[in-house]
C-alpha cells in the first residue's frame, strides 16, 4: 500500500478514536462518583458489566475502538522506527513485525469482545 494511503488511514483511525473513546469512557462515568454514591456499587457489579458485554452495540464499539487504536498505535510505532533511517530491508522487517503484532493483538481482543456476548 502506498505511504499516503497508510497515512490517510492513520488520520481516519484517529477520528474513529475521537468518537469511540467517549462512548467507552461514558460506561465508567459512574465510577467517577465518590464511593458510596448512588450507582457506584451498581457499576462495579458483575450483572452490570455482563449486561454491557452482552449488548451488540458495545461489542461493535469496543471492537472498532480496538481496531482503530491498534492500527493507529502500530503505524505510529512503525513511523518512529522509520525515523532511524534504516535500510529498506529493515524497514520491511519492521513493517511485517508491526503488522503481525497488530493483527495478533486485534485478533485476541476481538475474540474476547465477541466471546463476552455469550457470557
Amino acid at each position: 500500500m502506498k505511504e499516503s494511503t497508510l497515512w490517510f488511514l492513520h488520520i481516519v483511525m484517529a477520528l474513529v478514536l475521537v468518537i469511540a473513546i467517549p462512548i467507552h469512557l461514558h460506561n465508567f462515568s459512574t465510577l467517577l462518583r465518590p464511593v458510596g454514591a448512588p450507582g457506584y456499587e451498581l457499576a462495579l457489579s458483575w450483572e452490570f458489566v455482563r449486561s454491557r458485554a452482552r449488548d451488540i452495540f458495545y461489542t461493535i464499539t469496543y471492537t472498532a475502538l480496538l481496531g482503530a487504536a491498534t492500527y493507529h498505535g502500530m503505524y505510529g510505532v512503525r513511523s518512529m522506527v522509520y525515523e532511524l533511517s534504516l535500510t529498506k530491508t529493515y524497514e520491511q522487517l519492521v513493517s511485517i513485525i508491526c503488522f503481525l503484532a497488530g493483527a495478533g493483538l486485534f485478533a485476541f481482543g476481538a475474540y474476547v469482545a465477541i466471546a463476552a456476548l455469550f457470557l
